[in-house]
């Protein structure tokens, strides 16, 4: 039996002519250096934040994941196996940015 609990926090701020905007919050916790946040290369799947147990591991929005100990080939070709994800947490809303709160260890998306 695999169990994972996943509890990403995606928020979606909205401003009023329809466009998402960076929150207030993110400036203020950065100038504090809890957060980092960008508006730019959101969409590079190479900058998405990893979830992992220790035992599996996703990137955020991926269709596959890595389970430790299972691989895929033989002997010198072998590499990770790609098994698809059975819970995909892609947000349907195109994010225009994405902050990483190192106090609390979430990332957010507007």
């Amino acid at each position: 039996l695999l169990r994972a609990e996943v509890a990403p926090t995606i928020v979606l701020v909205l401003a009023e002519d329809g466009r998402t905007h960076v929150p207030e919050e993110w400036k203020v916790r950065s100038d504090a250096a809890h957060l980092v946040y960008s508006t730019e290369g959101i969409d590079d799947p190479r900058w998405r934040p990893s979830l992992g147990n220790g035992y599996m591991g996703a990137r955020f929005g991926s269709d596959w994941m890595s389970v430790a100990g299972v691989f895929n080939g033989v002997m010198e070709r072998s590499h990770k196996a790609r098994i698809p994800v059975p819970f995909n947490l892609a947000p349907r809303i195109r994010p225009s940015a994405t902050a990483l709160d190192l106090e609390k260890g979430i990332v957010e998306q507007v």
